[in-house]
C-alpha cells in the first residue's frame, strides 16, 4: 500500500510540473537581430544585444520541469555536463541527498549566486541560459569557485578542481570538460550583455571586475575567448538555444553569432607561446618544512619574480629579481598547499604546488 501512494503521489506532482509548464514563445534566429544597428563593436555592439534580449520571461519552480525541454539526449536521459556517463533519467533521479557522484542530479548556476547575491527575486536566478541540469555531486565540489585550466586537479565528474593553472590567476578553479568550455564560455558572455544594467554593482573577485564593460578581468576574457573558438557551437547548443527561446522568449546572442564576443571583448587572436615559458624549475625539498630551494635554469632569460599563494589564493611571498638558487624561509607558514608562481617578462611562465607540513 505504501509503494502505491508514493507512485501516486509522484504521478500527481508530474502532472503540478506538466501544468505549470507551457511552450509560450517561437523565436526565429534571423529576424530576432532584425533592430541591430550595424557597423558596431566593443561595448557599443554589448548594449545593442542588452536591448534585444532583456526583459525575458521569468519562469517559476522547479527549474529542473524545464530540463525535459532543454537538455535531454537519448530518450529521458539529462545531460549532465559536469559527470555525463551517469545516465539521469529526468523524471526519477533528482537530488535529494548525495554522497557520491551520479547518485543524482540538480540545478547548476553556472556563474554562482554569491556573485550577485542569490535572491530568488532577480530574474538571472531561473535564467536557463546559465542555469544547466548537473551531477549533486560534483556541483557541490564546484561550490563558487571560477571556472578555469588547472594541470594538477583532482578529477570530480568530467571535470577538474585545483589550482589554476592558466596565465593570470593563481587560486583555486573548476575546470569543465572540454566539450562544454565552449557551452560555457558563452554562458557567461550572455550573462555579461544580459545584465550589463546590473553587473558592475556585483561585488568584484578573481573573474568580475566591477564594471558593466568588459565586466570581466582580463585574465578570464582571454580564457572564454579561447574556449569559445577551441569548442564550436554544437547542435546541442543550437536546439538549447531554440528551446529555452520558446520558454523565456529571449536568445543568446553568442550561440547564434559567437564571432560577435571578438567584436566586443580584447580577445587575443591566439594564446602565444613566448620563449620565456620554456624556462624550467626545480623545488626541493617537497613537501618541505624549514628551508625551500627554488633552482631556475636557462636564466639567459629574465626572471621578474616569484610568487607563493595559499590555497585560498592569498599572496604570502613576493621575491623580486629571484637569484638562480632561490632559497624561502617557511618554517613560519602554515602547514597546507601554496602555489609558487615564477613571472618571465611579466607574464606567468611556471608554476609549481608545495606543500609545507
Amino acid at each position: 500500500m505504501k509503494k502505491i501512494y508514493l507512485i501516486s503521489a509522484l504521478f500527481v506532482s508530474s502532472l503540478s510540473v506538466a501544468a505549470q509548464k507551457e511552450i509560450r514563445f517561437t523565436c526565429d534566429s534571423i529576424s530576432y537581430y532584425n533592430t541591430l544597428p550595424v557597423n558596431l563593436s566593443g561595448s557599443l555592439l554589448k548594449t545593442a544585444l542588452h536591448t534585444i534580449i532583456k526583459g525575458h520571461y521569468l519562469l517559476s519552480f522547479p527549474l529542473w520541469q524545464y530540463f525535459d525541454d532543454t537538455d535531454l539526449r537519448n530518450g529521458d536521459t539529462i545531460w549532465d555536463i559536469y559527470s555525463d556517463n551517469c545516465a539521469f533519467i529526468f523524471s526519477s533521479d533528482q537530488c535529494g541527498n548525495y554522497t557520491n557522484v551520479c547518485d543524482c542530479y540538480n540545478h547548476e548556476h553556472s556563474f554562482p549566486k554569491s556573485w550577485w547575491g542569490g535572491s530568488e527575486n532577480d530574474s538571472i536566478y531561473t535564467d536557463m541560459f546559465h542555469v544547466y541540469p548537473t551531477d549533486g555531486k560534483v556541483n557541490g565540489m564546484r561550490s563558487n569557485y571560477p571556472y578555469g585550466e588547472t594541470t594538477s586537479g583532482t578529477h570530480w565528474g568530467n571535470g577538474k578542481l585545483g589550482y589554476c593553472s592558466y596565465p593570470g590567476y593563481a587560486g583555486t578553479v573548476f575546470e569543465p570538460d572540454n566539450q562544454y568550455k565552449g557551452d560555457l564560455a558563452r554562458s557567461y558572455f550572455y550573462v555579461a550583455t544580459r545584465y550589463e544594467n546590473t553587473i558592475g554593482g556585483w561585488t568584484p573577485n578573481p573573474v568580475l571586475n566591477g564594471t558593466s564593460f568588459p565586466c570581466y578581468n582580463q585574465w578570464f576574457i582571454e580564457m572564454l575567448c579561447e574556449w569559445n573558438t577551441l569548442d564550436p557551437v554544437s547542435r546541442k547548443e543550437l536546439d538549447r538555444n531554440n528551446a529555452i527561446c520558446a520558454l523565456q522568449n529571449n536568445r543568446n546572442p553568442f550561440i547564434d553569432h559567437p564571432e560577435w564576443a571578438a567584436e566586443i571583448w580584447p580577445c587575443p587572436t591566439t594564446r602565444v607561446k613566448h620563449e620565456y615559458d620554456l624556462i624550467n624549475m626545480t623545488v626541493f625539498p617537497n613537501p618541505v618544512s624549514e628551508n625551500l630551494t627554488i633552482q631556475l635554469n636557462e636564466l639567459n632569460r629574465i626572471i621578474d619574480k616569484i610568487e607563493m599563494y595559499s590555497f585560498t589564493a592569498s599572496l604570502v611571498l613576493r621575491i623580486d629579481k629571484p637569484s638562480k638558487d632561490q632559497s624561502i624561509d617557511v618554517s613560519d607558514f602554515s602547514e597546507g598547499f601554496y602555489t609558487l608562481v615564477i613571472y618571465s617578462g611579466n607574464r606567468e611562465s611556471r608554476r609549481k604546488v608545495v606543500v609545507i607540513h
